[in-house]
Protein backbone atom coordinates (compact mmCIF):
# COMPACT_ATOMS: atom_id res chain seq x y z
CA UNK A 1 0.00 0.00 0.00
CA UNK A 2 1.36 3.28 -1.19
CA UNK A 3 -1.22 5.67 0.26
CA UNK A 4 -3.99 5.07 3.17
CA UNK A 5 -4.46 7.65 5.63
CA UNK A 6 -6.56 10.86 4.76
CA UNK A 7 -7.79 9.66 1.38
CA UNK A 8 -11.70 10.24 0.94
CA UNK A 9 -13.46 9.32 -2.33
CA UNK A 10 -10.43 9.11 -5.11
CA UNK A 11 -11.56 8.82 -8.20
CA UNK A 12 -8.72 9.55 -10.80
CA UNK A 13 -4.64 9.37 -10.45
CA UNK A 14 -1.80 10.25 -12.54
CA UNK A 15 1.69 10.14 -12.03
CA UNK A 16 4.57 12.80 -13.40
CA UNK A 17 7.01 10.15 -14.73
CA UNK A 18 9.70 13.36 -14.49
CA UNK A 19 9.61 14.15 -10.50
CA UNK A 20 7.81 10.73 -9.47
CA UNK A 21 4.71 12.81 -7.99
CA UNK A 22 1.41 11.30 -7.89
CA UNK A 23 -1.83 13.92 -8.85
CA UNK A 24 -4.80 12.42 -6.59
CA UNK A 25 -8.52 13.59 -7.77
CA UNK A 26 -10.52 13.47 -5.04
CA UNK A 27 -14.21 13.27 -5.71
CA UNK A 28 -15.95 13.84 -2.86
CA UNK A 29 -13.36 16.27 -0.74
CA UNK A 30 -13.61 18.32 -4.08
CA UNK A 31 -10.01 18.88 -4.70
CA UNK A 32 -6.88 17.72 -5.99
CA UNK A 33 -3.85 16.49 -3.60
CA UNK A 34 -0.14 15.63 -4.77
CA UNK A 35 1.97 13.07 -3.37
CA UNK A 36 5.95 12.33 -3.37
CA UNK A 37 6.42 8.76 -4.69
CA UNK A 38 6.70 7.03 -1.78
CA UNK A 39 2.89 8.41 -0.18
CA UNK A 40 4.53 10.37 2.62
CA UNK A 41 4.00 14.31 1.83
CA UNK A 42 1.12 15.61 0.34
CA UNK A 43 -0.41 18.85 -0.82
CA UNK A 44 -3.43 20.05 -1.27
CA UNK A 45 -2.97 21.34 -4.63
CA UNK A 46 -6.31 22.77 -6.05
CA UNK A 47 -9.00 23.15 -3.29
CA UNK A 48 -10.99 25.95 -4.92
CA UNK A 49 -13.43 26.15 -7.16
CA UNK A 50 -13.73 23.11 -7.83
CA UNK A 51 -17.15 21.20 -7.24
CA UNK A 52 -16.95 17.48 -8.79
CA UNK A 53 -13.67 16.92 -10.11
CA UNK A 54 -13.58 13.46 -11.70
CA UNK A 55 -10.39 13.23 -14.35
CA UNK A 56 -6.69 14.27 -14.67
CA UNK A 57 -4.05 14.26 -17.03
CA UNK A 58 -0.72 15.68 -17.00
CA UNK A 59 1.55 16.96 -19.20
CA UNK A 60 5.09 17.03 -17.67
CA UNK A 61 7.06 18.09 -20.22
CA UNK A 62 4.80 21.55 -20.82
CA UNK A 63 4.28 21.70 -16.64
CA UNK A 64 0.46 21.29 -17.21
CA UNK A 65 -2.09 19.59 -15.22
CA UNK A 66 -5.55 18.94 -17.34
CA UNK A 67 -8.79 18.33 -15.62
CA UNK A 68 -12.24 17.56 -15.80
CA UNK A 69 -15.40 18.94 -13.29
CA UNK A 70 -18.58 17.75 -13.92
CA UNK A 71 -19.62 20.85 -11.95
CA UNK A 72 -22.83 21.06 -9.88
CA UNK A 73 -25.62 22.53 -13.12
CA UNK A 74 -28.66 22.44 -10.90
CA UNK A 75 -27.03 24.95 -8.31
CA UNK A 76 -25.90 27.96 -10.56
CA UNK A 77 -24.45 28.79 -14.09
CA UNK A 78 -20.45 28.64 -12.27
CA UNK A 79 -20.92 25.11 -11.86
CA UNK A 80 -21.35 24.22 -15.37
CA UNK A 81 -19.42 21.51 -16.41
CA UNK A 82 -15.96 22.17 -17.83
CA UNK A 83 -12.53 21.08 -18.48
CA UNK A 84 -9.46 23.78 -17.41
CA UNK A 85 -5.86 23.27 -17.63
CA UNK A 86 -3.16 24.81 -14.94
CA UNK A 87 0.73 24.24 -13.82
CA UNK A 88 1.54 21.26 -12.23
CA UNK A 89 2.05 23.67 -9.27
CA UNK A 90 -1.40 24.70 -9.37
CA UNK A 91 -0.99 27.96 -10.49
CA UNK A 92 -2.15 29.72 -13.38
Amino acid sequence: TLIDKNIIGPFSISVDWITDKIYLVQKSLARIDVFTSNGLNRTNLITTDLFTPTSIALDPTESYLFFTDSGNPSFNKLQLPKIERTFMDGNG
